[in-house]
């Protein structure tokens, strides 16, 4: 495979050394903490951790975690966060640094993994979950043809960020078929 998929405004890519600390930087947002999986605080430690996992899955022959770059600059992380490749699905996640949102970054970067997970690796179906405040997300996941399959009431715990209690929410999940995906273009 590539080491680089070319997405229109920029490039999906393999994670680097050098990214550790411009990723530290984007993931001490709120909005990243509140709504994905990272380490509260996140560190330089955690950033190396991160890149070392990844770059172990692209030795293995797994290149399912890319960052976004656009102009020389790391702007965003899409990547399948589940992979099963024996029954054939996947499960997308993603954030964006805060001053590239709104853009249309992201939802190009994850269209092009999606094209990329049903072309290269076979996959039959990729799907996302967005916690019930998460707009961003169940946007992008709308404009790239993701269906809503449903909630799953109270399923997770959003994490205590910035002074906020930490508080159950409900996840909706939502689907994406390689023929949904086609349709929308």
């Amino acid at each position: 495979m590539d080491r680089t998929l070319d997405f229109g405004v920029g490039v999906l890519r393999r994670p680097r050394a050098a990214d550790a600390e411009h990723i530290t930087s984007i993931c001490q947002d709120p909005a990243i903490q509140r709504f994905t999986r990272v380490p509260i605080p996140y560190t330089l430690a955690d950033a190396e951790r991160f890149i070392e996992a990844t770059d172990e899955r692209w030795r293995a022959g797994t290149p399912a975690t890319f960052m976004v770059e656009v102009d020389g600059r790391v702007v965003a992380n899409v990547g399948l966060v589940h992979l099963d490749v024996e029954d054939g699905w996947g499960e997308i996640g993603y954030w964006t640094a805060p001053d590239m949102r709104r853009r249309g970054i992201t939802t190009a970067a994850v269209s092009r993994v999606c094209a990329w997970a049903f072309e290269n690796v076979g996959l039959a179906r990729l799907q996302l979950e967005t916690a019930s405040g998460n707009t961003g997300s169940q946007r992008v996941a709308q404009r790239l043809g993701f269906c809503k399959e449903g909630v799953r009431r109270s399923a997770a715990v959003l994490r205590a960020t910035g002074g906020m209690p930490r508080e159950r929410t409900d996840m909706t999940m939502w689907g994406l078929l390689p023929n949904d995906f086609e349709s929308r273009k």
